[in-house]
């Protein structure tokens, strides 16, 4: 999308109602293969996008029925739908159907709501009523609450950024500002499965952020995604790091580095004026699941109840730093 173009897709917070025609079958068969498969994005109006899909992930390829998606399409191929203007998205699906499972898809999502509510250098976000068409097996109907995802080089564009794909090469190459608000929004959600300065395994960087910057200039701005491992979601599969001396994902760590202790202040000013916006997003009475957004809520109350005591902050987060 051009700068400052309108989005028909992530302009709206109404949830849709989407089809997805393709053969499962084949993809959940070869999944973690990078197989792609062709299929179909179908709308209540009737209309039909043609697209390319993949799976992707860590976790969720390992424990999940219907691992989430990666979807291309063809430039101008979204004309005159919600996609239009998009090539890339991904599509967080949820991770097993039926009994409720998609309530956790619901918190994931309101996750990166939140975290879009305390800056723009956030990834939109769009929540569906999915149907899955299982073209092999034409009486295989699925159907949960997913999410479409902006794509991260389109957020970065959007920011004047560029996604690097990089790891910093010094911790002051990162922007401490942005870095103490990120690192905050993780501690407030109960997510310790990120890094901005490493990979996971054999990637560059960084696990769970991309690392954006405005080149020529070094500087390093972390975009955060995959929050299905927070306390604030907390899936059946997620896991505690145990190097961390935690026994449950809701337990809250601070994972920041001393160096941004004198930024923390202003981040929580940020976060505590954003309060009441956030409860509106688990408010929402469109939204599904009442009683597992009540839930949430509850667990963010416990961060901002920190956030608001001088000495549970110096406790809680600056004592905490790494």
């Amino acid at each position: 999308l051009p700068a400052g173009a309108a989005d028909a897709l992530f302009d709206d917070d109404e949830p849709f109602t989407l089809t997805i025609s393709t053969p499962l079958t084949t993809l959940m068969r070869e999944v973690g293969k990078d197989t792609r498969v062709t299929g179909a994005l179908e709308l209540e109006d009737g209309k039909s996008v043609a697209m390319r899909c993949s799976t992707y992930g860590i976790s969720r390829l390992r424990e999940c029925q219907l691992p989430s998606m990666l979807i291309e399409l063809e430039p101008g191929a979204g004309a005159g739908t919600p996609f239009e203007g998009h090539e890339g998205l991904r599509l967080v699906t949820p991770c097993k159907m039926g009994g409720g499972h998609d309530r956790f898809t619901v918190l994931e999502y309101l996750a990166y709501q939140t975290y879009a509510q305390l800056t723009e250098l956030s990834l939109k976000t769009r929540l569906v009523r999915v149907r899955f068409h299982d073209t092999e097996k034409p009486d295989r109907q699925l159907a949960g609450y997913g999410f479409f995802v902006e794509d991260i080089n389109h957020a970065a564009a959007r920011n004047g950024l560029e996604w690097t794909g990089a790891a910093p090469k010094t911790f002051a190459d990162l922007d401490p500002r942005q870095l103490t608000l990120l690192t905050l929004f993780q501690f407030m959600i109960g997510n310790t499965d990120w890094s901005a300065v490493k990979g996971h395994g054999s990637s560059r960087c960084c696990h769970n952020v991309a690392m954006l910057q405005a080149p020529p200039d070094t500087t390093g701005f972390g975009l955060p995604f995959d929050f299905d491992q927070a306390g604030l979601v907390s899936t059946p599969y997620s896991a505690q790091s145990p190097e961390l001396g935690i026994k449950h994902v809701t337990q809250r760590v601070y994972r920041g580095f001393c160096e941004q202790n004198d930024f923390v202040p202003d981040a929580l000013d940020i976060m505590i004026d954003r309060r009441g916006s956030i409860r509106a997003l688990f408010d929402d009475p469109n939204l599904p699941y009442p009683k597992s957004r009540k839930k949430g809520l509850a667990y963010l109350d416990g961060f901002f109840s920190i956030a608001a005591d001088p000495k549970k902050v110096e406790r809680s987060i600056l004592r905490k730093c790494r």
